[in-house]
């Protein structure tokens, strides 16, 4: 996505300029591994996980209102967010559902890992995110992946480890650009009802890995070993970085690189 906006957003650059892209290095979760993650079917419950920095941008409402719908399922969310982004009515209906953990924006990276592992999959259904750090971060975890194909999401989420839909709102338009009409309203989103048909697509697509945990555990694999290879790997990122320092040193770099 960010590759696809150079020449609109800078035109001057050329099309013979050289053109890197290379992606954030996350490293793989120590504790999980492939036999943990079929290990996962013995769970008794399923076991879904949201972590964002704000409640309202990243589809807080949706899920909630997804999981007041589920309650009769054996699935159950553990939500990681700033309070102080959940407006008062949201915390009243998240405190009145017992499928529903929350917990503050204040994990350290080992309380995350362990986090991660003890999960089967990960709810992102945001309405404004570009490359979303934290989808790529439960991936490395054997976690598949319900987002919106916003921005970047689709490249590290397809069919093969996840779920995706299109966002209620576009903040970016279809050449990946930002869409002023959504960003002039921003705050307004503050204050705003759940996008049902965003809801409803959690709901159906949670209820297809509940009634199918083998779906889920292949999902899951797939998650895991796409995280972990190229272009997403140590290797191949250090080799990306490698040819792009050497190439700067010996004065043969071409020109911008991303």
């Amino acid at each position: 996505a960010c590759h696809s906006t150079l020449d609109p957003l800078l035109p001057g650059i050329g099309p013979h300029t050289r053109r890197d892209q290379i992606y954030p290095y996350l490293p793989p979760n120590p504790l999980v591994d492939e036999e943990v993650i079929s290990n996962r079917r013995e769970f008794s419950t399923v076991r879904a996980l949201t972590v964002t920095s704000e409640f309202m941008f990243k589809g807080g409402p949706e899920i909630i209102r997804a999981f007041e719908q589920l309650t009769r399922l054996p699935v159950k969310l553990t939500l990681i967010t700033r309070e102080e982004t959940i407006p008062a009515d949201w915390k009243k209906r998240i405190g009145a559902l017992s499928n529903v953990e929350y917990h503050p924006f204040n994990f350290g990276p080992e309380e995350m890992q362990r986090i991660y592992a003890e999960h089967h999959f990960l709810l992102h259904p945001t309405l404004k995110d570009s490359f979303a750090l934290v989808v790529l971060e439960a991936m490395k975890s054997g976690l598949p992946v319900i987002a919106t194909s916003l921005y970047a999401i689709p490249e590290m989420v397809n069919k093969t480890n996840g779920q995706l839909t299109k966002p209620p709102l576009h903040y970016f338009d279809s050449r990946n650009l930002p869409n002023p009409d959504i960003w002039k309203q921003d705050r307004k989103l503050n204050d705003r009802p759940a996008f049902e048909l965003l809801s409803d697509f959690i709901v159906e697509a949670v209820k297809t890995w509940v009634d199918d945990p083998a779906l889920l555990i292949r999902q899951s694999l797939a998650s895991w070993r796409k995280a972990n290879e190229a272009p997403f790997s140590r290797a191949c990122i250090h080799e990306q970085w490698n040819r792009l320092y050497a190439s700067i040193i010996e004065g043969r770099n071409e020109g911008l690189s991303l």
